[in-house]
Formats: structure tokens, C-alpha cells, sequence
């Protein structure tokens, strides 16, 4: 009896590490730098325009709803719309 309950236990630790292992990694920190040359840490899938607040960066905002390309900045070949798009990882924001 007293195996069933350690065995029960030992597996309850290890679901409870990979839980916390993965919640580190969905809730972590990315360095997002603004033309303004203003780095700030978000966490990961906040929303790009959170992030241009704390970094006191404002973009041309006609829409925002990411429909007319008036806030779009580039990250390296890519076209960002911070009124829309959310912080995946690092970025390194430019003017077009």
C-alpha cells in the first residue's frame, strides 16, 4: 500500500514540475525595441500596443484596427501593425 502511495506522489511531483515548467515558458518575457531606440520587457502575447505605451513610443494610429497600415513598422523583413499584433519573442522595431 505505502508503494501505491509513493508511486501516486512521484508522478503528482512530476505533472506538478512540467505544469510549472511550461507556465514559465508560456508566460515569459520578451525584449521588444522601439524605433525610438527604448527597449522594455513584456511578457510573451501581450499586446504590442501595451508595449509601445511602456516604452513611450507612439505609433501613427489611424484605425487601429490594423486595416490601414498607418502604425506599421518593421521587424527586420517583416511588416509589424503594433495596434494589433502581440509580442511573440523578441523584436527589433524600425520605421519602413
Amino acid at each position: 500500500m505505502w508503494m501505491l502511495a509513493l508511486t501516486m506522489v512521484s508522478a503528482f511531483t512530476s505533472t506538478t514540475r512540467v505544469l510549472a515548467q511550461r507556465n514559465m515558458v508560456l508566460n515569459a518575457e520578451v525584449e521588444i525595441v522601439f524605433p525610438n531606440k527604448k527597449k522594455v520587457m513584456v511578457e510573451k502575447g501581450s499586446k504590442l500596443s501595451d508595449a509601445a505605451k511602456k516604452a513611450g513610443f507612439k505609433p501613427n494610429y489611424a484605425c487601429s484596427e490594423g486595416k490601414c497600415g498607418s502604425c506599421e513598422l518593421k521587424n527586420g523583413s517583416k511588416k509589424v501593425r503594433p495596434c494589433t499584433a502581440k509580442a511573440v519573442g523578441p523584436m527589433m522595431l524600425t520605421n519602413p
